[in-house]
């Protein structure tokens, strides 16, 4: 039992050092960037009497955040980047997100001027950006979309 109990301490010691270099309180350069997944998404059909789909139209599709510096010298201090995010889902359904992002510890918190409550907390890790969002988020995206629980990939660095 306890050669079992080591490699857990091992990881747990290796998951904080990582989450310390991270934890200060400016943005680290290699969070600002884009990130990106590839997937597919599809238009499909009414379904005709029988119940089966009419037609299904299915297309290759890149979602995007950008993380970048916040030119305005009036918010950059408190509000450091500008994030973007632009999501695809089945039927045209999407999700568009811009807005203003604060660093703290170790993750960065999206801020949007057309939804106060909306919060998209950033996580940092493994190479991709994980995101959790507000339930009032769901106002920047359409019927079947959401920006809560998304993981987009570093292009380079990080």
């Amino acid at each position: 039992m306890k050669p079992l109990y080591l490699p857990a301490i091992g990881v747990v010691c290796l998951l904080t050092s990582v989450l310390t270099a991270y934890a200060q309180d400016t943005i680290p350069n290699q969070v600002f960037g884009t990130y990106v997944t590839a997937h597919t998404t599809c238009f499909v059909g009414p379904r005709n009497a029988k119940g089966e789909k009419t037609w299904t139209d299915c297309s290759n599709s890149t979602d995007t955040l950008k993380i970048e510096q916040n030119p305005d010298t009036n918010t950059q201090r408190e509000l450091p980047a500008i994030v973007s995010i632009d999501l695809a889902f089945t039927n045209g359904h999407a999700c568009s997100f811009k807005g203003v992002a604060g660093w703290s510890v170790d993750r960065l918190t999206a801020y949007s001027g057309e939804q106060p409550n909306c919060q998209i907390i950033m996580f940092f890790f493994a190479r991709a950006a994980h995101l959790v969002a507000t339930k009032e988020c769901s106002a920047h995206c359409g019927a079947r979309g959401s920006l809560d629980g998304v993981v987009l990939k570093k292009q380079s660095g990080l």
